[in-house]
C-alpha cells in the first residue's frame, strides 16, 4: 500500500498534464469560447422534441484529430450538462463549425430492471444529418418500465410531454 501511495505522490504531474492537454475542456454556457459553435443556437429544437439549450450549464468542448473525426463523422462536440444532457456534433466546413446533429437525454424518476442492473428510465432524442454511426433524421427512444413506449419510436408530442413532466425543460 505504501508503494501505491508513494507513486501517487510522485506521479501527479503526468495525469495533471494529460488533463490539461486533453481533448475536453469545461466552460460555462455563456463563455465566449463557444462562439465558433453558434450554429447550435439556430436549431429549431422544438421541432425535434428537444428542450431549449439551458441558460446556465456546465459545458465541455471536444475537438477530434483528423482520424477520430473521420471515424466519428464530425470534428467537434459540445456536451451540455444540465437536467437534460445535450451532445451536439459539429463538422468543420470551410473553417466554420456547422451543426450536424444532436443527442439529448433526460432521465425520469422511475427505475426498471435490465440485463445491466437497475436503471432509471431515459428518453433519448437524436437528430443527425449524414453522421457516421447515427441514423439520419429524427429518432426518439424510451427505455424504462412503460412498455407502451419501450422499443417503439416515440412521437414528438409524447417526448415533449415526458421532458416537461420530468423537469428537463
Amino acid at each position: 500500500m505504501k508503494n501505491v501511495i508513494g507513486w501517487r505522490k510522485k506521479n501527479w504531474l503526468l495525469p495533471s498534464l494529460l488533463l490539461l492537454a486533453g481533448c475536453a475542456r469545461f466552460v460555462a454556457i455563456d463563455d465566449p469560447v463557444l462562439k465558433p459553435f453558434a450554429s447550435m443556437y439556430a436549431v429549431d429544437r422544438d421541432r425535434y422534441g428537444m428542450t431549449p439549450l439551458p441558460k446556465q450549464a456546465k459545458v465541455s468542448i471536444r475537438t477530434y484529430s483528423s482520424s477520430e473525426a473521420t471515424n466519428r463523422g464530425y470534428d467537434a462536440a459540445v456536451d451540455i450538462y444540465q437536467k437534460a444532457h445535450h451532445h451536439v456534433a459539429f463538422r468543420l466546413e470551410g473553417g466554420i463549425y456547422k451543426w450536424v446533429g444532436e443527442q439529448e437525454q433526460c432521465w425520469g424518476p422511475r427505475e426498471y430492471h435490465s440485463v445491466d442492473g437497475i436503471l432509471k428510465e431515459v428518453l433519448t432524442v437524436n437528430y443527425f444529418q449524414k453522421v457516421q454511426h447515427h441514423k439520419d433524421g429524427l429518432d426518439i427512444e424510451y427505455r424504462g418500465p412503460d412498455e407502451s413506449l419501450a422499443w417503439h419510436q416515440v412521437p414528438v408530442s409524447k417526448a415533449k410531454e415526458l421532458l416537461k413532466q420530468w423537469g428537463c425543460t
